[in-house]
């Protein structure tokens, strides 16, 4: 605008101005707005990082290759009730003490951590251990199980929760009168409710057994069950019963004569059975 009159520089300028998108405008405002950030991580960062793709073909049944996967996170809190399946659980808190006997012998092989995502220390911490005891493959998914699960994959869980899930969803034993005998509301309860935390053991022969028995039960009879007494289960409380109490108490008796260890009751009942599985119940 050089030797152009001020009122006329003035005017073009403001021609200019206003001529301008109102987006543009809209634009630079929201560049001056601050923008809130993440802060980042202040630990010491692994430097081979992989992601979901890479490690998800690892976690199949059939893997494609020898690798380790390895959750750091803690046992209890983290790794019991949910981790990415095939992956084995060395915290990194623990890791001095349990490496030399969980990580591989070949120091070549593929080990991969992860933890509870980018701001989670404990999977790069335990890449640097594992490379200064002489591992050179080492990778860390960073993104970690919060990743995993967020792209709808299945957790894997501890068999100690799996344990404590049933322990909590199983129905409370209540003790009948006599020593060893269960109520047959109890018992009625477990079997509608939660069949699958207990056994049942039919003790009667197996002509009766075959005319009608509990849904799920299996037969030892009593005349032979003391050269059976290695085959009880161990894994779960056992209820034993017949039709009238007499020969499941029996059973009770000797196993906690000789295998007083195990967990059982039995049932101090009148019970009659139809071949389509009903039955009626009496207890006395």
């Amino acid at each position: 605008m050089k030797n152009m009159p001020l009122s006329v520089a003035s005017a073009v300028l403001s021609v200019t101005l206003s001529a301008i998108p109102a987006w543009i405008t809209t634009t630079v405002h929201a560049a001056d707005a601050p923008v809130e950030q993440v802060a980042p991580a202040t630990f010491n960062r692994y430097g081979k990082l992989v992601d979901l793709a890479f490690v998800k073909p690892y976690t199949a049944s059939t893997k494609p290759g020898p690798v380790t996967l390895v959750d750091a996170r803690p046992a209890a809190r983290k790794y019991d009730i949910g981790h990415i399946p095939t992956a084995l659980n060395l915290p990194d808190s623990q890791f001095d003490k349990l490496a030399p006997t969980m990580l591989p012998a070949d120091k070549a092989q593929l080990i991969i951590f992860y933890c509870d995502g980018p701001t989670c220390a404990l999977s790069h911490n335990s890449a640097f251990k594992a490379e200064k005891l002489g591992y050179s493959n080492i990778r860390v998914y960073e993104a970690g199980f919060p990743d995993w699960v967020k792209n709808g994959n299945p957790p894997a869980y501890s068999a100690a929760h799996l344990k404590k899930l049933q322990d909590e969803k199983m129905p409370s034993i209540e003790a009948g009168k006599e020593a060893g005998t269960i109520t047959v509301a109890s018992f009625e309860r477990i079997f509608k409710e939660a069949p699958e935390t207990v056994h049942l053991i039919d003790v009667r022969e197996p002509q009766e057994f075959a005319s009608g028995t509990f849904k799920g039960s299996i037969n030892m009879p009593i005349n032979g069950l003391d050269k059976n007494l290695d085959k009880l289960p161990t894994d779960k409380p056992i209820i034993f019963f017949c039709g009238a109490g007499g020969r499941s108490g029996e059973a009770h008796d000797m196993v906690k004569l000789y295998k007083a260890q195990l967990k059982t009751f039995f049932l101090d009942a009148e019970i009659k059975w139809a071949k389509d599985g009903s039955y009626t119940i009496k207890g006395k």
